[in-house]
């Protein structure tokens, strides 16, 4: 129970760092908003999969880290979409 907890956990981790980059580029390039929010979504995607295939033989409780990866993509995809909000390209 441990193990599916700390692994869910770094994948929530890296999944914020991936959204905080986004928002970093977003103030650099703010006429790519539309394009930056698809393609985070494509790098989180991307990232969860690869993780959950290598973690794969460490996770416990599949239920539980399944709910978990949910919720931290929805998190950060909401999270993307109001920062991203706030300009008229987006």
């Amino acid at each position: 129970m441990i193990n599916t907890l700390t692994y869910s956990f770094l994948a929530f981790i890296v999944l914020l760092f991936i959204t905080v980059s986004v928002v970093k580029l977003y103030k650099l390039f703010p006429k790519f908003g539309i394009t930056l929010v698809w393609s985070s979504l494509f790098i989180k995607m991307l990232f969860v999969i690869s993780y959950t295939v290598a973690v794969r033989g460490y996770i416990e409780n599949h239920i539980i880290y399944a709910t978990f990866i949910l919720i931290a993509v929805i998190h950060s995809m909401a999270h993307t979409l109001a920062s991203l909000k706030k300009d008229k390209y987006f």
